[in-house]
This record gives structure tokens, sequence and C-alpha cells, in this order.
């Protein structure tokens, strides 16, 4: 895969969180589903994060986590009934050491204090869906960059990369992998979608979202994890 095929599947990726994250702001902030067990179930774990365990529980026999960027947010326990027939660069259990969702999430629900209008509206629900459909996609934009983006950079200057992985020099990779040019093109882009999908909504039954706020996670949290990734992925490669 050619890194403009990897940057068009990154970009394709940015319509689906924007969406994702202008659906997530039309229900309160709804922190019940996150700060207590959930109601009707017989477990501890919050409302978020039971749907996301018994929806990874299934998507680990469909093979999902075959694929390198799809990294699961909880323990995964059972094996997969389908195995992917794609062999990626390193084994599979090699990429997901270099596991990020924790950050993402406490990142993401850090964003829901000031995406949500409103703190609590009964819809804990519809929260917790869109949550966790943002969190996936939000996961494997990250992990997908971070993998695929560092190998193509690894092989456009294999011997100099070599040399800073062989000393731990973890900064100065950092600072080979940066293009800020790359990064400032990301950051309009996503400014630009925010604003045209939201152009003509109508506010008597829609909320609106603040584009720059869009903006600034992908600039502090999406593009910052996406290069820590590429560092952990090119030390442990």
């Amino acid at each position: 895969m050619e890194l403009h095929e990897i940057a068009a599947h990154l970009e394709a990726k940015e319509d689906t969180i924007i969406m994702g994250l202008i659906e997530r702001a039309q229900y309160g902030r709804n922190r019940e589903a996150y700060d207590r067990p959930a109601k009707g179930f017989k477990t501890n774990k919050t409302l978020f994060w039971q749907r996301m365990a018994l929806l990874e529980a299934v998507d680990v026999q469909f093979g999902r986590f075959e694929m390198p960027e799809e990294v699961p947010f909880t323990q995964v326990h059972s094996l997969p009934l389908r195995i992917n027939p794609i062999r990626p660069a390193l084994p599979v259990s090699k990429y997901h050491h270099i596991n990020l969702t924790k950050q993402i999430a406490n990142n993401y629900f850090t964003l829901l204090d000031q995406l949500c209008a409103t703190d609590f509206d009964g819809h804990l629900g519809s929260s917790v869906e869109a949550d966790v459909h943002v969190l996936r996609h939000l996961s494997e934009r990250i992990h997908y960059g971070a993998f695929y983006v560092a190998q193509k950079k690894y092989d456009e200057q294999p011997e100099t990369y070599r040399s800073l992985i062989d000393r731990d020099d973890q900064s100065s990779i950092e600072q080979l992998l940066t293009r800020p040019e790359k990064e400032e093109e990301i950051i309009r882009r996503v400014d630009e979608k925010a604003r045209s999908f939201q152009q003509g909504v109508n506010l008597d039954v829609r909320k609106a979202v603040d584009p720059g706020l869009i903006v600034e996670f992908y600039r502090h949290s999406v593009i910052p994890l996406t290069k820590l990734g590429e560092v952990r992925y090119l030390i442990a490669r």
C-alpha cells in the first residue's frame, strides 16, 4: 500500500469521526452511564463498558482483532472463529502491545465535557451507543496511522531510522516523523468538514458543534497520539 492510499483512508475516516462527534453532541453528558454500575446487569461495569465489552466479545469471534489497527478497548478472551488471511509485517500480538485505547478514551471523555451542551438528558443508551461508535473509529484511525504511516516513512529512510531505533532515541524519531505541513493540512481539512457538515442545520431541532472543538481535539489528541503510536511501532519493529 502506498502512502497516498494510506492518507486517503485516514482522510475518509475523518468524515465518520466528525459526524460521530456531531451526533454525540445531540445528547447530554450523562455521567451516570460511565460512573455507576449498569442497572439491569449482573455486573460492576458501567453501562458504557458493559456495552463495549459485549460488542467486542462478538467482534473477536469474527476476527476483527486479527487486523493490526483494530485494538480492543476491553480484554477479549475467546479465539476468533474467522482467521484473517492477511499477514501483517509484525505478529498481531506485537501490534496489540502498542495499545493507545486508554489514552484515546481518556481524551475523548474529556472532550465530552465541552461537546455536550447539557449535563443530563436521560438518553443513556443513545449516549453510550454514540460513544462506542466514535471511539472505535478513533482507535482505528489512530492505530492505522501509527502502524502504516510509520512503516512507509521507515521505508523511505531505513538507515536513518534504524540508527535512531538502535539508540532508542525516541525524541529524534518523533522529530523525524513529524511533518508540520501535513499536520496543518489535516487541521484545515477537519475545520472545513466540521463547518460544511453543519451548514443549514436547523437549530430548533439540532445542536451545532463549535468546529474549533473538533479541530483542537485533532490538534491536541488525534495527531499526537498517532505520532506516539508511530514511535512505539518503530521501536517495537
